[in-house]
């Protein structure tokens, strides 16, 4: 699709999504639906693919829809983007839907099927149990929630007084897009892993003194394993392959006057043991510990630690091979698994002004192991 069908082709949604509401009105027999969305425009330096690109203009429409069937409610969301460097053979048209279900109520129980976000975790940004639905790292969004995208999968809450009990069945798997560096003499593939079954229980308590819950993930990591697939005279091939993990993991939240304290925790089995493939992750224990603070005036402060401890540990830069050792090194690194024991923290600072039409933020994340820092500042 050139420049011009695009552009064609986001007036003709957006110019749907201001008229169906109208004509859903004045159609007392058909279905009450409703449809928002939001035409964007960014300028972002750099992309997140880790090439050369430079100078990036993207322009995108955001849709949501929502329908009323009877008792149950469809509900979709996706969004159609154009992004240009400036040359015509750098510039790009997409588009996702990112969700696509229909909830339902038979009595307490809720139950909803089709294309999902699925969001797990009470601490801030950082979730140890967020394993369920995939992240494109890639995608050029000043939100990161922008970055999620859904599978296909059905999902059922039983509700009690003040405790619910989720299953969730995935049929299929998707790992998180990520952004991979090039190498002369590297090439790289995917394993398809995409016929993975998927399985999670969950346990809720809200209402109380201490809201919390305990989870159960059964399925695979979003994140691949880099493994050698073939070494030949012209090079090397690496292949992304997704462990089947299991993570139990539990997570709290309670609210003292002005101060929130959360905590979350997850304990990941993989099927490796580190030991007959360097290169694979091995079982972790990930904790996160933080507090937010309700400063009066529209002002927040969130402060939070977090750890990881790794078992079956090998240090990677041991490895004699050099081509191995390498491969191995920069796995582990995006694994978390360079060392034993690595720990950090992080922030957000965050002041509101004009009914919170104006809204300003700094965020940071440091590594008290390396003492790395990223930062990052936004105005909304």
């Amino acid at each position: 699709m050139n420049l011009r069908g695009a552009r064609a082709l986001c007036l003709a949604i957006a110019g749907a999504a201001l008229q169906l509401p109208a004509q859903a009105r004045q159609n007392s027999e058909a279905p009450a639906a409703t449809v928002d969305g939001s035409v964007r425009a960014a300028y972002f330096s750099d992309a997140r693919k880790l090439n050369a690109a430079r100078n990036i203009v993207a322009g995108s429409t955001w849709i949501n829809g929502r329908a009323a069937l009877g008792g149950s409610t469809l509900m979709a969301q996706g969004w159609v983007r154009h992004e240009s460097t400036g040359s015509p053979s750098a510039r790009t048209t997409r588009g996702l839907v990112r969700e696509a279900y229909l909830d339902a109520r038979f009595g307490s129980v809720d139950l909803r099927l089709g294309k999902q976000i699925i969001a797990w975790g009470r601490a801030d940004e950082i979730n140890p149990t967020d394993n369920l639905t995939p992240r494109d790292h890639t995608l050029l969004a000043a939100e990161t929630a922008d970055q999620r995208f859904g599978l296909v999968a059905a999902k059922a809450t039983q509700h009690f007084e003040s405790l619910s009990l989720t299953t969730i069945w995935i049929p299929g798997f998707r790992p998180n897009v990520s952004p991979v560096a090039a190498f002369p003499g590297v090439s790289y593939r995917n394993d398809d892993a995409s016929r993975s079954r998927q399985y999670a229980l969950k346990v809720d308590r809200t209402g109380g003194a201490v809201d919390w819950s305990l989870s159960y993930f059964s399925g695979r990591d979003l994140n691949p394993d880099l493994a050698v697939a073939s070494v030949s005279a012209t090079g090397l091939e690496l292949a992304f392959r997704p462990p089947r993990i299991k993570v139990v993991g539990v997570d709290a939240a309670a609210a003292v006057g002005g101060l929130g304290f959360r905590a979350e925790a997850a304990y990941a089995w993989t099927d490796k043991d580190g030991r007959s493939n360097p290169l694979a992750k091995t079982p972790h224990l990930f904790v996160v510990l933080g507090a937010d603070l309700d400063a009066g005036g529209g002002s927040n402060i969130n402060l939070q630690y977090f750890a990881r401890h790794v078992d079956a540990y090998r240090d990677p830069r041991h490895l004699a091979d050099p081509g191995i050792r390498a491969v191995a090194v920069a796995q582990a690194v995006v694994a978390g698994q360079l060392d034993r024991f690595q720990h950090g923290g992080s922030f957000r600072l965050a002041k509101r002004w004009l009914n919170d039409s104006l809204q300003a933020e700094l965020s940071g994340i440091v590594s008290l192991t390396y003492h790395d820092v990223v930062l990052r500042s936004k105005l909304k």
